[in-house]
């Protein structure tokens, strides 16, 4: 029965200065924990070989293949070895820096599509990796979102060499056809067993922009030999026709140039393919300058109303901001509202004066005629004497008995000598009412 080691927080990796505080990750080959290195006082990420694959001579050398091989180079986007050995109950291990942040994997399954910016940002770091790895004679083989890693700092770093070629080193450790890498990510020659170079590697990147910018892959297929078939012999979809917002045409032709099924029709280095990234974004903006009248129409489009009209569709009861309204409006109403006062006393003293000149006469009744009932008059200061009852108003005079129905006629009022059979009424220049003597 094969021995199992387990560990638990703040054990020591046995026959190492390592104590180990978490796992925080696996893989094929083996364990990565957060470790501590009691001797430098180092915080350090420790990869260690899985206790069910001690025996595999195989295995152990693709290990010490992957740290001989962070040892060789040394770039900012590329992960940084520390240490390696052996513990004491045989299996290899070895330290690299801890980094802080999320894989790739992440941020395509909560932002993807990303801005193209974005996403040529993340790429042209992913890049500047693989030249430095290119120029070592290393082949990666196995690059997917899952293996490259966003520091908390916005650093792209490129991890898991466990399947790198470097050289001829490891054309030992590679049998004629075999396939190494993930299937999902794995270029034409890959997948058909043939020599692989840093054209394979662009491949992938290219498959991992074209995720970046629509949120999958170009083949879905889900059977491996459906998938195999798909990248050796299919053309990959426009990623535009996969987006909303079609692509830059110089940055979508860039990503299928990568995707180019022959690795002589790719990019000829990945500092070419950077490059071509870069140009892409340089040549939108240039379209976008050269464009003004398209550029005023989006910008007024993305603008809110101007501030003017946002204070005139405001109701009426809501005030203004105390800064909204000049000063000089204040003064104009106020000097309206003063000459209008003005208007009122000057009319209403014309009307009294009115009154008080004016001397009503009576007007002689036509003897076949009925006497009159109701009569109305609208003309201002007017007097009006009737047998019944005399109201006197400067705007109107009513007469009403209350048996008789009523009648409304004009008043025609001339200036006559009065009768001397009619008794005379004396006007009074107040709107009172008098009764006549009980002789009327």
């Amino acid at each position: 029965m094969e021995r199992q080691a387990t560990f638990g927080p703040n054990s020591r990796l046995p026959g190492t200065p390592y104590i180990l505080v978490q796992k925080i990750g696996s893989g094929s080959m083996g364990d990565v924990y957060e470790a501590f290195h009691t001797h430098q006082r180092q915080t350090v990420a420790l990869k260690v070989m899985a206790t069910r694959h001690i025996a595999r001579a195989d295995l152990a050398d693709r290990m010490k293949n992957e740290a001989a091989t962070l040892g060789r180079i040394q770039h900012k986007n590329l992960v940084a070895l520390y240490d390696t050995g052996f513990a004491d109950d045989g299996r290899l291990y070895f330290a690299m820096e801890l980094l802080r942040g999320h894989t790739l994997r992440t941020t395509i399954d909560a932002n993807a599509p990303v801005r193209p910016e974005l996403a040529v940002e993340l790429c042209t770091e992913l890049l500047a990796g693989l030249e430095a790895a290119h120029a070592a004679d290393v082949v990666h083989r196995d690059i997917k979102p899952e293996n490259v890693f966003v520091c908390a700092s916005g650093e792209v770093k490129l991890l898991d060499f466990g399947v790198a070629k470097v050289g001829q080193l490891t054309a030992s450790l590679t049998q004629t056809g075999f396939q190494l890498g993930t299937p999902r990510y794995m270029s034409p020659e890959q997948i058909e067993g043939k020599a692989v170079s840093g054209a394979s590697d662009l491949y992938a990147v290219g498959l991992v922009l074209f995720e970046l910018l629509t949120r999958r892959v170009p083949f879905e297929d889900q059977e491996p030999m459906a998938l195999a078939f798909a990248h050796a012999t299919r053309a990959p979809p426009s990623p535009s026709s996969l987006r909303k917002v079609p692509l830059p045409p110089r940055l979508e032709a860039a990503v299928l140039r990568a995707l180019a099924k022959s690795p002589a029709d790719r990019f000829p280095s990945a500092r070419a393919f950077a490059e071509e990234l870069a140009e892409s974004l340089r040549d939108r903006v240039a379209i976008a300058q050269s464009s003004p009248q398209q550029t005023v129409r989006m910008e007024i489009v993305s603008r809110p109303p101007p501030e003017v009209v946002l204070e005139l569709s405001r109701p009426l009861s809501t005030p203004p901001p105390p800064n909204a309204m000049p000063a000089a409006p204040k003064k104009s109403l106020l000097a309206l509202v003063f000459a209008c006062g003005i208007v009122v006393v000057v009319i209403v003293g014309v009307a009294a004066m009115f009154m008080f000149k004016s001397k009503p006469q009576q007007a002689p009744l036509s003897a076949t005629s009925a006497p009159p009932t109701h009569i109305s008059i609208t003309e201002s200061s007017a007097a009006i004497v009737a047998p019944s009852a005399v109201i006197v108003a400067p705007s109107t005079v009513s007469v009403a008995p209350s048996s008789a129905p009523t009648v409304s006629r004009p008043l025609t009022v001339t200036a006559r000598p009065r009768p001397a059979a009619m008794p005379s009424v004396s006007h009074a220049p107040t709107a009172t009412s008098r009764r006549p003597s009980s002789g009327l």
